[in-house]
Order: C-alpha cells, then sequence, then structure tokens
C-alpha cells in the first residue's frame, strides 16, 4: 500500500471524537495533486464542505472518502490558483479536522480538532510541504494561537521552528476562497489578494 492509500486508509477509519457518527458525508484525507512532488506548496483550510464529504473514490478497504476543496470555493480556488500559475495538480490539500461539522460549526467539536491533530502533523511530515498557505482563521489561529489576525499577517512568511507540533516550515496567510466568494468573487479585491499570496508561496518554494 503507497503512502497516500495509507494515510487516506488512517483518517477513513477514524473513530476518535464525536464527529465519526455525527458527520452526515464521509472523511476526507489530504489530497495531493496528481503532479505534486515533495517539498512542493500545500494549501491548509479549516474542514470539509457539503461537497467535499461527497464520495469521490473508494478505498482498498472499500470505505468511501471525500475530496478537499471541490465546491464553489474550491472551484474559485482552482482559477486562483491557475492565474497564479500554481495548478491545483500541483499541490496539496489538506483540512484542519477531517470531517465535516453539522452546519460546519467547527467550534463545537474541540475534540476534533485535537484529535486531528496527529494527522496534520503525519501529512506534513510525509509530504513535506517547503510552504503552507494557510486559508481562513482557523487555519492561521491553529499555527499560530488564537490571537492571530489574516489582515495583519496575510502577505507575509512567517516560520515555525523544528519543536512545532507541525515541524519547521514556511507559512502565509490567506482568505479563504469562500470569503472571496462571498465579497465579489473572481474580480474581488479578495481574490486578488489571494493571487499575490499563492504567487509569494510559488516564489518562496522556487527558492528553497
Amino acid at each position: 500500500m503507497n503512502q497516500i492509500t495509507s494515510l487516506a486508509e488512517s483518517v477513513a477509519a477514524c473513530t476518535s471524537c464525536r464527529l465519526a457518527t455525527d458527520r452526515s458525508g464521509l472523511a476526507v484525507p489530504a489530497m495531493p495533486g496528481s503532479l505534486y512532488q515533495l517539498d512542493g506548496v500545500a494549501v491548509f483550510l479549516e474542514a470539509p464542505g457539503a461537497d467535499e464529504e461527497q464520495l469521490f473514490t473508494t478505498l482498498p478497504s472499500g470505505v468511501g472518502i471525500g475530496k478537499p476543496l471541490i465546491g464553489k470555493a474550491g472551484q474559485l480556488m482552482n482559477q486562483l490558483l491557475d492565474i497564479a500559475g500554481l495548478p491545483r495538480d500541483n499541490i496539496l490539500v489538506l483540512n484542519r479536522i477531517r470531517c465535516r461539522p453539522p452546519r460546519n460549526k467547527i467550534d463545537n467539536y474541540p475534540d476534533a480538532v485535537s484529535q486531528c491533530d496527529p494527522f496534520v502533523a503525519t501529512e506534513l511530515k510525509n509530504y513535506s510541504p517547503s510552504v503552507v498557505l494557510l486559508a481562513g482563521n482557523t487555519a492561521l489561529k491553529s499555527i499560530f494561537g488564537a490571537t492571530a489576525s489574516i489582515t495583519a499577517m496575510r502577505g507575509s512568511v512567517r516560520m515555525t521552528h523544528e519543536d512545532h507540533p507541525y515541524g519547521k516550515r514556511a507559512f502565509i496567510a490567506t482568505f479563504h476562497p469562500s470569503y472571496a466568494l462571498r465579497n465579489g468573487g473572481l474580480s474581488s479585491t479578495i481574490a486578488a489578494d489571494i493571487i499575490s499570496d499563492i504567487k509569494l508561496a510559488k516564489d518562496l518554494h522556487a527558492s528553497s
């Protein structure tokens, strides 16, 4: 069994928190693009949405999994990635938690956040992205604490140290594509900011 399938099987089999029974759809593991190379760029989001928790593929165990970032926000993000010159096939996408919380209320499931930590740490270690785009407040705060602000931190590179639970790597805060979708879509200044942040990640990766 290859690394990708092994990690996906672990996520699909997890029953460590209430979301294993409360969720209405499937678990959604990290998903590298078909052209993703180790030490590449990752996009780190909050949680699966309604589209993401639907069946994407069936694992060798017979368990189905969803795919991250494929709803309307994901479609917009694909456009932004293409404009920035970093197609979706070249990146890794992962969520802070792996099951969609009912009514998207992630704050109601703190146990899910803590139980998903090992998955996040393992995937970051094994896929080894050199640069991680933190898309949205939940992703940002999970790395840099409750007081971290996207408006204050976006557009800059922040490093973690070796002793961080997710290891030493570069992080760039950006807006969640759903925020752009709600506020003008592709033509919005928010979308332009996300494109700028993707280009920064791309350039940083190229120079690493």
